[in-house]
């Protein structure tokens, strides 16, 4: 498979995951906000790129929380893997009360696990986690979104 494919094929995992999450959240009776990324133009012809400091803002029994989603085929979650301007942000934000953090799929495992605005500020570049180090979400078919208000 070239890198195209695994591109293709990592895109449409994310493209499904947030899908059932999204979905999830519905059923769970979360308030749920998705945060498309958007662009910012530099002249009439020429746009760029802006990402967000999340994915989702996820409201329940009076809480708030910012989070980005992410979707792993193997392995751990590791500081490559961390947008650092979207942890900054969240973590300004959590100094008011607001929960900040990644959901992370992995999908050789079919693991969900949240992993804290706190942890990844604290992830070393060369170490990583793996699931059972950030709060465990369940499976994809089931995920237990609201313990991450609950912790």
């Amino acid at each position: 498979m070239n890198i195209f494919q695994n591109r293709m094929k990592a895109k449409h995992a994310g493209n499904q995951f947030e899908a059932l999450f999204e979905r999830a959240c519905q059923r769970q009776g979360l308030g749920i906000l998705r945060i498309a990324d958007g662009c910012r133009r530099l002249t009439q012809k020429k746009l760029i790129p802006v990402k967000q400091p999340c994915d989702w803002i996820l409201a329940w029994n009076n809480k708030m929380a910012l989070i980005d989603t992410k979707t792993l085929g193997y392995g751990n979650f590791t500081a490559s893997h961390v947008n650092h301007n979207q942890v900054d942000k969240m973590a300004v934000m959590s100094q008011f009360g607001v929960i900040g953090g990644f959901i992370t799929w992995f999908r050789d495992k079919n693991k969900l696990s949240f992993f804290s605005v706190d942890q990844l500020h604290n992830l070393e570049p060369e170490s990583s986690l793996k699931p059972e180090d950030g709060i465990d979400l369940g499976q994809i078919e089931d995920p237990q979104i609201k313990k991450i208000f609950e912790e």
